[in-house]
């Protein structure tokens, strides 16, 4: 599945969705930003997945949101689902409950392309 397939599925069900124009300027060096953020810049991107509501993060916001969640072993957070983050690590995507005593990792998808085909095969 190509990320254009998926977005364009996005925006057509909710016309609230935006892109912006990708800022190369913008890509940072530390983090292992996932590939869709070399075309697509999502600015008001809401989905929903089998676990919840999931928010990406605009490019500009990627390096403030990985400092805010510096505890999670991570390549780049680059989304959330009720405050908690969603990254990647090692091609992986993963997120962590937070507010229990005993936070545990959960693996999300095997990367973010097979999170956005669960997404949009539903």
């Amino acid at each position: 599945m190509d990320y254009y397939s998926f977005f364009n599925k996005l925006q057509k069900a909710d016309s609230r969705i935006k892109f912006a124009k990708v800022d190369k300027k913008v890509l940072y060096d530390k983090l292992k930003i996932p590939e869709f953020y070399q075309t697509f810049n999502p600015i008001n991107v809401e989905f929903e997945c089998n676990f919840g509501i999931v928010q990406l993060e605009p490019l500009d916001k990627l390096k403030i949101l990985n400092e805010k969640y510096q505890y999670v072993a991570a390549d780049c957070v680059f989304a959330t689902c009720n405050g908690d983050a969603i990254y990647t690590r090692d091609g992986k995507i993963y997120t962590r409950v937070h507010g229990s005593k005993h936070i545990v990792e959960e693996k999300l998808a095997e990367s973010v392309e097979k999170l956005f085909e669960q997404v949009y095969d539903n």
